[in-house]
């Protein structure tokens, strides 16, 4: 495993280098940065997915050994010729750790049992002292130069969301509050906190499930959740070239006539373009009751170029968790490089594993059927078993429901039941 222990050395100097947040706390735009700023300064491609990887934020197995291209990537970022460079380097630093010192009586065995007697002595008594003084009051941490809370998380939108802080002790002036939403004019909704004030409303017009962060520059300090909900489905538009939803994407519901479906005739007379590559979203939120580490989902869909589908025809499903995100992303025969999963801990997509099961009929209608209980998961289509595994992590109560087409595909019907409480949601469309 020398391999893995200079693989594990070369991230921890590429952290150091960048001098951001820990990795741990990094999110896809962090991994998408890095992505371009090692493929720029080293002339070699990598993806964020497969950084993803190697800082452990996908899991694959008990070591991810990424090929002879990626590790050179790595090092020459760091100022090697390549990964070989890189490695005489590990070594000669390995070397020089290994060099026996000369033993003096400073370091002999005796000194080092009496400063072991002492050192427990010393440990117990500051122990002790800490668990006397201990508050076990639970809340935010008294000594943080900060505190940062919701009036409250939950409502129809549109929703005005309150901020309460108090930042007057804070190191800096860089303080800022993410409201984990991007506007497709104004982009990123980060705005900067002013010291002398302690309130800050914001108003989400977008039904969803939002983390709003409190940052200092690319630290993350403190995090809560808004839920913005829906009173039933709503769907929106939006092109291949652009990112995130407006209200001018919103596309007028229609009556119900048993499918959740609106034909290009319908978009163009709504005054979008079908010309363009575009996608249609529908998403509903609200507490749905359902446990999303206990449950059953069916869907009943269909993508086609009768449908006014684009190809590679998609259809994509997201369960939105208080925990977690889980999605499923099924594509036309010959297109599953952009298939994909994602449960708990659990990533996988198309382009790194073969996932040619991940494939559905473009000509008819289609089944999905996901089964989650005890941290396991089946996905079936049409009757056939196509993944099953299983995952770490809670993905927590469901919040949202999010069906995604390529062009415009039909729903016909969608069930949710929890195993438990025997909650169940159900929506024909009629």
């Amino acid at each position: 495993m020398k391999d893995a222990e200079r693989l594990k050395y070369c991230l921890n100097q590429i952290e150091r280098k960048l001098n951001w947040d820990k990795s741990v706390f990094w999110k896809e735009p962090e991994f998408v940065q890095l992505a371009e700023i090692i493929s720029k300064a080293s002339d070699i491609s990598i993806s964020p997915h497969t950084l993803k990887r190697l800082f452990g934020k996908i899991k694959y197995k008990a070591y991810y050994n990424p090929q002879r291209a990626t590790k050179n990537a790595l090092a020459k970022y760091l100022g090697f010729s390549d990964w070989m460079g890189f490695v005489d380097h590990y070594n000669e630093k390995i070397d020089r750790e290994n060099v026996p010192p000369k033993i003096s009586f400073w370091k002999s065995k005796l000194f080092k049992a009496g400063l072991l007697l002492v050192s427990g002595i010393l440990i117990s008594f500051v122990f002790m002292q800490w668990f006397i003084a201990a508050d076990p009051r639970e809340g935010q941490d008294e000594t943080l130069p900060f505190t940062f809370d919701l009036t409250d998380s939950i409502g129809p939108v549109p929703y005005t969301v309150s901020v309460n802080y108090n930042i007057e002790k804070f190191p800096n002036d860089s303080t800022y509050v993410n409201f984990d939403f991007t506007h497709p004019l104004f982009g990123p909704q980060i705005i900067k906190l002013d010291q002398e004030r302690s309130l800050h409303n914001y108003t989400y017009q977008i039904p969803g499930y939002y983390q709003v962060t409190l940052q200092d520059n690319r630290h993350s300090l403190s995090t809560r959740n808004v839920l913005a909900t829906s009173d039933d489905w709503e769907s929106y538009l939006y092109y291949e070239d652009k990112q995130g939803l407006w209200l001018d994407n919103k596309i007028k519901p229609s009556e119900k006539s048993g499918y959740l479906y609106y034909n290009p005739e319908t978009l163009v007379e709504n005054g979008f373009d079908v010309n363009a590559v575009y996608y249609t979203i529908h998403r509903f939120f609200r507490e749905f009751e359902i446990d999303g580490d206990n449950f059953e989902m069916k869907v009943r869909f269909k993508n086609s170029k009768e449908t006014g589908g684009i190809t590679c025809y998609d259809f994509v499903t997201r369960l939105y968790g208080k925990n977690n995100l889980v999605y499923l992303n099924l594509m036309e025969t010959g297109c599953s490089g952009y298939s994909g999963i994602k449960i708990g801990d659990t990533e996988i997509t198309g382009d790194q594993e073969n996932l040619s099961a991940f494939t559905f009929n473009d000509e008819s209608w289609n089944v999905l059927n996901v089964v989650v209980k005890n941290q396991k998961v089946r996905f079936s289509l049409n009757g056939k078993l196509i993944y099953t595994g299983a995952y770490q992590g809670s993905n927590g109560k469901i919040v949202g429901i999010e069906h995604v087409f390529k062009g415009t595909g039909m729903l016909d019907y969608i069930r949710l039941k929890d195993f438990g409480t025997q909650v169940e949601f159900f929506d024909d469309f009629e």
